[in-house]
Order: structure tokens, then C-alpha cells, then sequence
């Protein structure tokens, strides 16, 4: 999904009555807005940001890393990819799985850890 999609949604999820209204009525967004807005989804411009979207990321990336598919998995994976002889020992899918899933940790971490620093301010 491209990031003015996800852009979109978060828009429309904090919009008041009379905006979704418009919205409805010009069935959907102005084309000019979904390249240029949409650019707050990037990490350097989280700052711009509305404090209520960033919340609202903040507690949703929480609430993934703390859903049983990373939980579970934070001290072993971070055992399993420092030390190559013990990941070896599983199959070439397995190995891709573990990095994969400690990637997409790592990247919710330090999405959660910028989200914090800007919503703090």
C-alpha cells in the first residue's frame, strides 16, 4: 500500500462530520493532496504531524509489538540472528522467517521510539 493510501485512511478516521461530508460529495480526495500531504508519513516529517494521529500510530504499533507474533520471539531472535552457528541449525525458510520477523521488530521499535520523541514534545 502506497503511503498516501495510508495517509488517507488516517484522515478520514479523524475527520469531523461536515469534512466527511465533503468528502463524500467530491467522492474522495483532491488529487493534490495525496502526494504532497502524504509526505507526513515519513519519518522526518512525523513532526508535523497532528498529536492525534500520532497517538494513534503510537498506540497501534504498541499494540502489534505486544500481539504474540513479536513477544514471544524478542530474546530468541535476537540470540538466533547475533549467533549464525545456532541459526544454521534451522532450514533456509526458517532462517529467512526469524530474520524477517526481527527486521519488522526492529522497524516497529524504532517507529514507536521516534513516535514517542514527538509526541513528548
Amino acid at each position: 500500500m502506497h503511503l498516501y493510501l495510508y495517509y488517507g485512511i488516517i484522515k478520514v478516521l479523524f475527520m469531523n462530520e461536515a469534512e466527511f461530508q465533503t468528502y463524500v460529495e467530491n467522492e474522495g480526495w483532491i488529487e493534490e493532496d495525496s502526494e504532497t500531504e502524504s509526505n507526513l508519513l515519513t519519518y522526518d516529517q512525523i513532526h508535523k504531524m497532528p498529536e492525534s494521529w500520532k497517538s494513534l500510530l503510537y498506540k497501534t504499533v504498541e499494540h502489534e509489538l505486544s500481539s504474540g507474533r513479536y513477544l514471544e520471539s524478542d530474546p530468541c531472535d535476537e540470540l538466533l540472528v547475533s549467533d549464525k552457528v545456532q541459526l544454521n541449525k534451522f532450514g533456509i525458510r526458517k532462517q529467512y522467517a526469524i530474520l524477517v520477523r526481527y527486521g519488522q521488530k526492529m522497524i516497529l521499535k524504532k517507529f514507536l521510539k521516534l513516535l514517542k520523541s514527538h509526541t513528548l514534545r
